[in-house]
């Protein structure tokens, strides 16, 4: 009987609580978004976790969506995320575009979609923590992912290298 009350005790306060209700409310009522111009410097995106979708713009400009999904209005989700927001930096190696407030742990009981829309030509480097990402593009694309799935598309004819190092994912 004490065994089982300790085992029932370090389960109530381990800090891991998987949140198994459906994530359908919308913490956002449109999608936030960013644009700019980026002229011809790299673009270095930072994602924490979530979804990513990267396309090809239809324009010159990069464009950036962003839809969170939580269990509930007032849920642990929609506290931490509701502030989530773009932020964009000019760097002397390019634009840096982030999530702000950054932490993949943040998004854990959340649906995080991502779709990033990249100027042709540009030269881009994705910096992501975990979840999906697919793209399909036409210009130099770099991706640094912690774990996950990936699964890039590119023109034949613009491959000049491919390389692998996978962890996890």
């Amino acid at each position: 009987m004490i065994r089982l009350s300790l085992i029932v005790l370090c389960i109530l306060f381990s800090g891991c609580v998987i949140d198994t209700r459906e994530r359908d409310y919308p913490l956002y009522s449109t999608p936030r978004t960013t644009q700019f111009a980026p002229g011809d410097e790299p673009i270095e995106v930072r994602i924490s976790a979530g979804e990513v979708r990267i396309v090809e713009s239809e324009d010159a400009d990069f464009h950036a969506e962003l839809s969170v999904f939580c269990p509930a209005p007032g849920s642990h989700c929609a506290q931490k995320l509701n502030d989530l927001d773009w932020q964009v930096e000019s760097t002397r190696r390019g634009k840096v575009v982030s999530l702000q407030p950054h932490g993949a742990f943040a998004a854990r009981n959340a649906d995080v979609f991502i779709t990033v829309a990249l100027p042709a030509g540009i030269d881009t480097h994705i910096d992501m923590k975990a979840g999906e990402l697919t793209a399909s593009v036409n210009s130099c694309l770099t991706v640094d992912m912690e774990a996950g799935d990936l699964r890039i598309t590119v023109p034949e004819s613009l491959l000049r290298s491919a390389s692998l190092d996978v962890g996890v994912g």
